[in-house]
Order: structure tokens, then C-alpha cells, then sequence
């Protein structure tokens, strides 16, 4: 299991694909990895061992300029845990840079390594991603997805794939789609991640799956799909639901949360624990499986509830130290995009519900990418980063001037209240969600 993100597109490219790998770093904590392609066509690469923090600091991304990066967090299933085999990898053949980042397994590597070693190949790594690198250089195809379908033509097991040829980015999923990538648009640019979650903290907006079997050309042209190869059944991981992927994540198409939560009430019916008083989650991510479970052991609904917003102000009017505040003197912002981010189930939509309050000013975020783009971050690994990206998005809300943030998302809801808590301010913050 690893994470991979790619970006092509945009001046910031090292620098935002480090903030992507932020937010993949549960899938991989052993090394990290950026390559950045300049205008020149220059590669420039910083690779370590350990977390993302610990290797890649925001200082170094002066060392990576360019509009076109990769990178890579590492949890190693083939080749040992050393630097030889941190990514991206790169060569250079013919006069353009080749580089690449893999999520998956190549079950027939050990064959492939071989016949390339006795033509002569020379590896410096003990990892099966390298002999796809190998292929890609002594393909002859004239364009780039050309040069990734021949290199993959044969190649057996799970991968999910970044490259770089030359100034174009290419996306490549296997035919069985074992792996998830995911695509999506950050103004002019195009993005690929392994979860949505690192499209969220960069501030893209979702496009669509790479499907299994298609390989994608993402260059100045536009973006280019094709299907090469032989169509497979269908065998997505089960374990990117069950334990891979972060919570608040779309992965195959579907919320990771509401997945395990419906695995949680599925394990309730087939072994319920009758007189069972508490349920409880390990690891952490077993935590929506355990409340799915307990909702139909105990037959309690532990979902958020949608208050009744004239209900709330009142409350605000009863409990709030200051003088009364009269609905007329309200201004509400609203995290528009969150609960569509997130997967999250709207009975009534919020922004229509709060538009429903007489004398009330509903206004915007100055920053919505900003807003949004952080509402997942809880990752224990990095709470630097985690209270950086929270003071900021808080920022962002309270210079709007709101005298109520409204956010649909629950993670967002409690980020929201902790740094304004800490920050001291006296916004309030509603939850107007079922």
C-alpha cells in the first residue's frame, strides 16, 4: 500500500503535491518523494526515509521548480526499506526524463526483472516498480500513452500509476482495478491522488476515476484516454474500504465512512452480542465500523442531527453572555462545497435551509478552496500541519465578519470549534445536517 499524487498545470506543483502526500501519509510512513519537471524539461527529485515532514520540508520545494510533479509515500509489499528504493524513480533515455510513482503489486516481477537482466538491464533497486521503469525506456511508441501501454502490456497484479514523460503527466490504473485513482481540476490544472482526501486539502474539485484498464495523457493538449488492454472482471481491493483509506474519502466511487458503517450494522446482524452495553473501535480505523455496529446492536443513532435553525438562535439569544442579538443583526457563512466533498447526506439542503431564516445575510467564504480543502485533516501523524491548515481555514471564516459558520460536514464542524475555541473568538458554529 502506498499513496501517489500527481499535478500538472500549475506554478505550485511540488509545493501543493507535498501537501497532497500530507494527506496520504496513512498509506505509507517509510519514505516520501517529489519529482518536479521545469520548463526547460529538467528533473529535479528529493527523496527520504520517514514522514513527509520529517523529509520533504516546505523549505526544499524551492530545489523543485516546475508546473508537472509527482509523489510518493512508501509502505513497502515488494523490496526492502531502504533509500534504493524510496520514489519517484526516474531515468533519463533518448533525450527525455521518464519518472514514476506506483501503488500496487506486480505479481510476475521476478520473471519481468529477469528477461530484462539478461538483455543487458541494470537495476539499483530491489522493488518490482523499477522494471516498469526499464519498459517505459526501451519502449519505441511515438507518444507518450503509447510508451506506458506497451511498457504494461504483460504485466501482471495491481498498479495504479503517476508518470512523467518528457512534459506530460500519465495516469495508468490495471485492467482489474485493484488500486484507486482518482482525477480531479484545480482551476487550469489537473490533479491525480490515490484518495480524494488529497484533492480536498489542495483544493480541486473531483472529477472522476481513472477506470481500470485506461491510461490517461494529461499535457498541453488536453487530457487523452485510452483503453489498451484486454478487459478483466472487476477485483477492487476490499481492503482500501475495510482499512487502507482515510474515512472521509471517495474511493471506488463511494464514501469510506458510509461503507464501514454499513459493514459495521452487517456484522451486528450476522454476530450481534445480545446484552452488549459498549462497543468499542481498534484500531482507529474500525471507528465508523464500530458505530455502524452499534446503531444496530444497541438501536441508537449516533448520526448528526439536523437542529431546527430557529431553535438554534433562540439558544444563541438565551445562552449567548453578550446582549441579545435579534436575527436582523445575523450573518451566516457557509461551507458550501463540504458535505459533496465528503459524501455526506443531506435531508435538507443547508444552504436552502438557512436561506429560510427572515432578516439573515448568508454570505461566503473569502477563500472556499481553503475552507473546504482542510475539513479532513485529523491525521495524529502531522498535527502540526493539522493546526496550521486549522488556524488558517478558522482565519478565512471569521474575516467574512459571520456571526454563525454553518458547516455540513461533522470532521470540519469539530475542527471549526476547536480553533475557534483556541483562537478566541465568539462565532458560533452549526451543524445543519442528517
Amino acid at each position: 500500500m502506498c499513496g501517489i499524487f500527481g499535478i500538472r498545470g500549475h506554478p505550485d506543483a511540488a509545493a501543493l503535491t507535498q501537501l497532497g502526500l500530507y494527506s496520504l501519509q496513512h498509506r505509507g510512513q517509510e519514505s516520501s518523494g517529489i519529482l518536479s519537471v521545469d520548463a526547460a524539461g529538467v528533473a529535479h527529485l528529493e527523496r527520504a526515509m520517514g514522514l513527509v515532514s520529517e523529509g520533504l520540508r516546505s523549505d526544499q520545494m524551492t530545489h523543485l521548480p516546475g508546473a508537472l510533479a509527482i509523489g510518493h509515500t512508501r509502505y513497502s509489499t515488494a523490496g526492502s526499506s531502504t533509500i534504493d528504493n524510496a520514489q519517484p524513480i526516474r531515468a533519463r533515455t533518448r533525450g527525455t526524463t521518464i519518472a514514476l510513482a506506483h501503488n500496487g503489486n506486480l505479481v510476475n516481477a521476478a520473471e519481468l526483472r529477469g528477461t530484462l537482466e539478461d538483455e543487458g538491464a541494470i537495476f539499483s533497486s530491489t522493488m518490482d516498480s523499477e522494471v516498469l521503469l526499464h519498459r517505459l525506456a526501451r519502449s519505441r511508441a511515438e507518444t507518450p500513452e503509447g510508451r506506458m501501454a506497451e511498457a504494461l502490456e504483460g504485466v501482471e497484479g495491481a498498479y495504479s500509476l503517476v508518470v512523467t514523460i518528457g512534459d506530460a503527466l500519465v495516469l495508468a490504473r490495471d485492467p482489474r482495478g485493484w488500486r484507486p485513482l482518482t482525477i480531479g481540476r484545480l482551476g487550469g490544472a489537473w490533479v491525480a491522488a490515490s484518495e480524494s482526501c488529497a484533492l480536498d486539502i489542495v483544493g480541486a474539485t473531483s472529477v472522476r476515476d481513472v477506470e481500470p484498464g485506461e491510461v490517461v495523457r494529461i499535457d498541453g493538449d488536453g487530457i487523452t484516454s485510452i483503453f489498451p488492454f484486454t478487459k478483466r472482471p472487476l477485483a477492487r481491493c476490499v481492503f482500501e474500504h475495510v482499512y487502507f483509506a482515510r474515512p472521509d474519502s471517495q474511493v471506488f466511487g463511494g464514501s469510506v465512512d458510509r461503507t464501514r458503517r454499513a459493514l459495521g450494522h452487517r456484522l451486528a446482524q450476522e454476530q450481534p452480542a445480545p446484552g452488549a452495553d459498549f462497543v468499542f473501535a481498534v484500531p482507529d480505523s474500525s471507528n465508523a465500523a464500530a458505530l455502524g455496529y452499534a446503531e444496530a446492536q444497541l438501536a441508537i443513532d449516533f448520526s448528526a442531527k439536523v437542529r431546527d435553525v430557529q431553535e438554534f438562535l433562540a439558544e444563541i439569544k438565551l445562552t449567548t453572555p453578550l446582549s441579545p442579538i435579534s436575527t436582523a443583526q445575523l450573518t451566516l457563512v457557509y461551507q458550501d462545497a463540504c458535505h459533496l466533498l465528503h459524501g455526506q447526506k443531506i435531508s435538507v439542503q443547508p444552504r436552502q435551509l438557512l436561506k429560510q431564516i427572515p432578516n439573515v445575510t448568508l454570505t461566503e467564504p473569502l477563500d472556499a478552496a481553503l475552507c473546504c480543502g482542510s475539513a479532513g485533516v485529523y491525521n495524529m501523524l502531522q498535527p502540526e500541519t493539522a493546526n496550521e491548515l486549522g488556524t488558517l481555514k478558522v482565519k478565512n471564516l471569521v474575516n467574512t465578519g459571520a456571526t454563525i459558520i454553518a458547516s455540513a460536514n461533522p470532521g470540519c464542524t469539530l475542527q471549526i470549534a476547536k480553533h475557534l475555541e483556541l483562537q478566541g473568538h465568539q462565532t458560533k458554529i452549526l451543524h445543519p445536517i442528517e
